[in-house]
Parts: structure tokens; C-alpha cells; sequence
């Protein structure tokens, strides 16, 4: 049985013409999710996509591989990033934050 998650990943990757749109998605769900899931929202004080944090702390915003920059309250900013994403987490590539 498919999940919801599983349903919105299938409807990103029907969707994307290319790879770089399939990222885009998936970088937006990601944004939504530490934005408004209860957890994440309680443990982070800001989450930006890697080009609107850049842009606004004076850096041009292009492509480096970073997904989303996030701040923990209290605490310093950190970088959150997933350079690929698969249909289940065992396909996953290479996720990680710093």
C-alpha cells in the first residue's frame, strides 16, 4: 500500500521534466515539512531554501549542492542537504546535514 508520501515522491518524478525540477520539488517538500510538522517546527526557528538564505546574506545563491539552511533556536544556522532522493530510504544516496 502506497503511502502519501509515496503518492507526492510518484507525482514529483511523473511531473519533472528534469532532474533539477524533480530537485526543486523535493526541496520544497522539505521546506514544508521542517516549516510545519510539529516536531521540526518546535526544534527550528527558521528554515530557507539554500538560494533565498544566500541571497539574503549577500552570497549569489547559485547551485552549490546545499538544499535547505535551517536555525535551531537558539543556536547557530546549519545546513541541511539531500543530493538525491529514491523510492525507498535504502536507495537513498547520500543525505545528511552539518
Amino acid at each position: 500500500m502506497m503511502t502519501a508520501i509515496d503518492r507526492i515522491l510518484n507525482f514529483y518524478r511523473d511531473a519533472a521534466v528534469t532532474e533539477r525540477e524533480k530537485g526543486t520539488y523535493f526541496e520544497r517538500l522539505g521546506l514544508a515539512f521542517f516549516r510545519h510538522d510539529p516536531v521540526q517546527a518546535e526544534e527550528y526557528e527558521a528554515v530557507w531554501t539554500w538560494s533565498d538564505w544566500a541571497k539574503e546574506n549577500g552570497w549569489d545563491g547559485r547551485d552549490v549542492g546545499i538544499d535547505l539552511v535551517a536555525k535551531l533556536r537558539n543556536e547557530d544556522e546549519g545546513i541541511e542537504t539531500c543530493l538525491t532522493y529514491a523510492s525507498t530510504l535504502d536507495d537513498a544516496q547520500s543525505c545528511g546535514n552539518w
